[in-house]
Formats: structure tokens, C-alpha cells, sequence
């Protein structure tokens, strides 16, 4: 592997990090929310998961604002950063991997880097709104504390994250096979956060764990 290529496979394993700390995030914000009344009730470290779930929140926000954040006077690992070191470096491409990559996002027409370009920029686009409401909670609840100025006290919905979550993966997927040419993480296969929450729910008492939003 060239030095470029390398620096590539680095940038987008920091990012497959990134994306990981809000998967694992956001098991722990969803298990905690849908058993809080459970947990409320039993009274057995209600305070301790109340605090659990108020860090992963704010841990979420701050993830969401580095995957998409867009790189200025620096690099960053980033979507934006990693498309920007792509389209400077002119690497060659597998356009089969691209166009699984448009095709679930619905663009056409383009050549490979262009048109995931394009799909990325047309999401960011879409989600404009959720992503400046992360970034406001981020730079007014988290890095500092405007408490007189800032109205808005919540993140997104947990959908809105997951979708943010998801397109970071599939982008990662993505220039993980069609540039470096290696098998990418499965992020469906790990989940500790949610497995050890679990255990630790039993432990206490709680049998009937709530896993998801439909039970």
C-alpha cells in the first residue's frame, strides 16, 4: 500500500471509530429510554442510568458533528474530509462499489466519484436542518453553556440519528471496498454496550427487557 492509499485507509478507519462510538451510544440512549419506567420503578440505580443516558446523548451529538463536519483550515476524518482527500488525490475507483452506494441513495447518471459525491452532498442537504440542531446542541448545551440564549434543549429523534448513522457506515463500507480493497467492519455484529446493559438489567431484576421500539 503507497503512502496516499495508506493515509486514506487511516482516515476512514478513524472514521469507522467514529461511527462505532455512536452506535454503541446509541444502543445505550435506546435501552435505557425504553425501560425508564421499569427502571424508575424499581428504584435500583435510577440515578445512575439517568446520568448513563444523559452522557450518551451528548456523546451521540458529539459524533454525529465529527462524521459530517467539513473540513476548513484542516484535515479532518470526516465524509466531507475523506471526499475531499479522494477528489485531491484522484484515486482509482471500483465503480461496482459505487454504484451499490448511489443506488440505495438514489442518484444516477454520474460517474463514480462524482455521483457519490453527489449522494453526499444531497443527504447532508436533506438532513441540513437535524444536523444544525445537533451542532447548536453540541456548541451551546455541551462546549459551552448559553443557558440564557438557547432555547432548544433536545437532540433529534433516535430515527433521524440511526439514518445519520447508517449513511456514515455505508459511506465507510464503501471506500473500504471500492478504494482499499478490504472487507470493512460489521457494525451489526458488535453490540457490548447493548449485550453488557442487558446483563446488567437481568442482575437487578428486570426481566422483561424492552430491545427495541415496536415491542
Amino acid at each position: 500500500m503507497d503512502e496516499k492509499l495508506e493515509k486514506l485507509y487511516k482516515k476512514n478507519k478513524e472514521l469507522a471509530k467514529i461511527l462505532y462510538d455512536l452506535k454503541e451510544s446509541l444502543d445505550l440512549d435506546k435501552i435505557i429510554g425504553l425501560n425508564a419506567n421499569t427502571l424508575n420503578s424499581s428504584g435500583a440505580g435510577k440515578q445512575f442510568f439517568a446520568y448513563s443516558q444523559y452522557l450518551a446523548q451528548r456523546y451521540c451529538a458529539v459524533s454525529i458533528c465529527k462524521i459530517f463536519e467539513k473540513p476548513k483550515n484542516y484535515e479532518l476524518n470526516s465524509i466531507p474530509g475523506i471526499l475531499d482527500f479522494i477528489e485531491r488525490e484522484g484515486f482509482p475507483f471500483d465503480s461496482k462499489e459505487a454504484e451499490k452506494f448511489k443506488t440505495k441513495y438514489g442518484e444516477k447518471g454520474q460517474d463514480s466519484f462524482a455521483a457519490v459525491k453527489k449522494v453526499s452532498e444531497i443527504f447532508i442537504e436533506r438532513h441540513k436542518d437535524n444536523l444544525e440542531q445537533v451542532r447548536e446542541f453540541r456548541d451551546k448545551r455541551i462546549a459551552h453553556s448559553e443557558t440564557i440564549t438557547f432555547e432548544n434543549k433536545s437532540m433529534p429523534s433516535y430515527d433521524v440519528m440511526e439514518q445519520l448513522l447508517q449513511f456514515g457506515i455505508d459511506f465507510y463500507s464503501m471506500i473500504s471496498r471500492g478504494y482499499l480493497r478490504i472487507v470493512p467492519v460489521d457494525f451489526t455484529r458488535d453490540a457490548r454496550v447493548l449485550v453488557s446493559v442487558c446483563n446488567l438489567l437481568k442482575k437487578i431484576g428486570i426481566e422483561n427487557i424492552k430491545k427495541d421500539f415496536t415491542n
